[in-house]
């Protein structure tokens, strides 16, 4: 019975997350969630639909395509390699725009800060390049094997922005900070102007 509601549990979980993701991970959720139903349904007809000991038990075949089924996951897919980093606190109330990358350039993290940024949620899975112009300019600096800084702008916002992007260890991926830098840069241009229209008016 605890075996069971073990199992229910989980299976919800899952379902829960696969119907909240999209992308890479929707499939490998997709695909995790199968391998464990497998098990669970033979756990359920061994003990709940028939007296133990009758008949044959199902349960060691169940798991044998289960494994097979997440080794699979794992190696096609590279299950192991997008598992959402926690979400801390700090994480999530830092100024800084973050997103955390796999190594196949794949959000498997964010924050708030960048929803507001980018003005729309980022699932897990969701690649660089579905990020439209700032998907390019994040683009170019991940190919950068040592950390990187630079500033870009946003033709579709209007704004100006400082990317730091820093390594992870072992080439596992990349972490990539946005800092909106707009109000800062305006007033920049400001004081080029005014000085450009002073310099105009003492020649």
């Amino acid at each position: 019975a605890f075996s069971v509601f073990a199992m229910i549990i989980a299976l919800v979980i899952l379902l829960g997350s696969l119907l909240s993701v999209k992308g890479v991970l929707h499939w490998q959720l997709a695909l995790f969630l199968l391998a464990t139903i497998i098990p669970a349904v033979s756990v359920i007809v061994n003990f709940l639909l028939r007296p133990p000991g009758a008949g044959i038990d199902l349960s060691p075949v169940a798991f044998a395509v289960s494994a097979l089924l997440i080794a699979y996951d794992v190696a096609h897919f590279n299950f192991l390699d997008i598992l959402p980093v926690a979400h801390h606190s700090i994480f999530q109330r830092m100024r800084g725009g973050v997103m955390v990358l796999d190594r196949l350039n794949r959000i498997v993290d964010s924050n708030e800060s960048l929803t507001g940024f980018l003005g729309r949620r980022i699932a897990a899975g969701t690649s660089i390049s579905e990020l439209g112009d700032i998907g390019e300019e994040i683009s170019a600096a991940v190919r950068h094997s040592v950390p990187y800084e630079t500033e870009i702008y946003n033709e579709e916002q209007n704004r100006f922005y400082e990317l730091r992007m820093t390594p992870l260890k072992d080439g596992m991926g990349r972490i990539v900070i946005l800092y909106d830098t707009t109000e800062r840069k305006r007033s920049e241009l400001k004081l080029v102007e005014a000085n450009a229209a002073l310099s105009a008016k003492l020649e």
